[in-house]
Formats: structure tokens, sequence, C-alpha cells
């Protein structure tokens, strides 16, 4: 039940105004960070990240060929999704520390190497404050709950973040994102991409929950 509800209070505060979009950060951390993995992963570059007050970002990166673009544009809404499903099952083992390892080390990659607007280095440097926090408190009580929270938060956005790109794919598929972006790569429709982003978004979504139940 703790789970349920917190993934409900999850999407709910994601949706307040200005502390919503604040916590929701958390995803597009994740998103802009696979793009950034994967761009390396293909002998390709990453120019800069940007993350900004709207929950939305974007990764500048360099490919040394078309299938290395194809995959970095897949890759955030993946990236992103999968993050979910491996925090979970880290919660889950109750290795809480673990997690607060995995999210330091991408803030403190993202601010290292990649971020280059200025919210981006408020967000980065804050939320890395809050894990700090976190890690010197873990053996109190709230801690896990505040982790699962952060959890809930990165599954709820995901899913939502490709509902809405779904959503654009039908309304103006030029500017549909990521997806508008493999159109043009690969010729294949928008609306396929979009398909595909919500549907893995739905899986790792359920087998995240599965986790759980």
């Amino acid at each position: 039940m703790t789970y349920i509800v917190t993934l409900c209070v999850a999407f709910l505060v994601s949706r307040i105004p200005i502390v919503g979009k604040y916590i929701g950060g958390i995803d597009t951390l994740l998103h802009e960070t696979g793009h950034a993995l994967m761009a390396l992963i293909t002998s390709g570059r990453v120019k800069s990240i940007q993350l900004f007050h709207d929950k939305s970002g974007l990764a500048e990166t360099g490919q040394s060929s078309w299938l290395g673009g194809v995959l970095t544009t897949l890759s955030g809404y993946v990236f992103s999704s999968a993050m979910a499903f491996g925090l979970f099952y880290l919660y889950n083992l109750q290795k809480y520390e673990w997690i607060i390892y995995v999210l330091a080390f991408i803030v403190l990659l993202n601010l290292v190497l990649w971020i280059r607007n200025l919210y981006g280095f408020f967000w980065l440097i804050t939320f890395g404050g809050i894990l700090t926090y976190l890690w010197f408190h873990l053996q109190e009580p709230f801690v896990p709950l505040v982790l699962l929270f952060f959890i809930c938060v990165n599954l709820m956005e995901s899913i939502y973040s490709a509902a809405v790109i779904l959503v654009m794919c039908y309304k103006d598929r030029r500017n549909a994102g990521d997806a508008s972006i493999l159109a043009k790569k690969t010729f294949i429709p928008a609306i396929v991409w979009g398909l595909l982003f919500f549907a893995q978004s739905l899986y790792f979504g359920y087998m995240s929950i599965m986790q759980i139940s």
C-alpha cells in the first residue's frame, strides 16, 4: 500500500507548479543522461546538456554514424524507464545507499562534464545537496520513504512524458521531440516512435510494480 500511495503522491506533486517542475527534473536528468551515454557508447561525443525549469531538457551530441544517431535519440526514454525499474530493484533489496550512489554519480557526471546552463547547475547542486543530506542520515527512518518518492517520480514522469510525446505525434508530428527526430532519421512515422516510447514506459512501469506486488 505504501508503494501505491507514494506513486499517487509522486504523480500529484509533479503536477504542482514550481515544486512539481523541480522534482520532475529527476526524470529529465536521467532522460538526457541516457542520450549522452549512448552517444559515447556509439563512438559519438557529448557537446552539452541543459536542464530547464519547465522540466524539459536538451542533450547536444555528435554522432559518428547514422546508427549511432538513431540509438542516441532512441535512448532517452528507454534509459529513464529502465532506471526506474533498476532503482525499484535496489529499493526492494533495501540497498538505499546504492540508490544514493547511483543518483549522486549521475549528478556529479553531469555537473563536471556536460551541464552548460545556469538552471542546470542550480538543479544539480541543490539535488546533489539533498542526496548528500540523505546519505549522512542513512539510518533515519524517513530516508527510505524519500528515496521511494524520488523513484516514484522517475517512474510516473517517464510514463507521463512518453504519453505527452504520443499525443504530440497526433497533434503536431513535426514538433514531437525525439519521435520527430527519429522520423526524420529513419522515415518511420513519428507516431510509430511515439507508440514505442509509450509502450516501453508502460512495460518498465508494469515490471517495476510487479517487483513490489
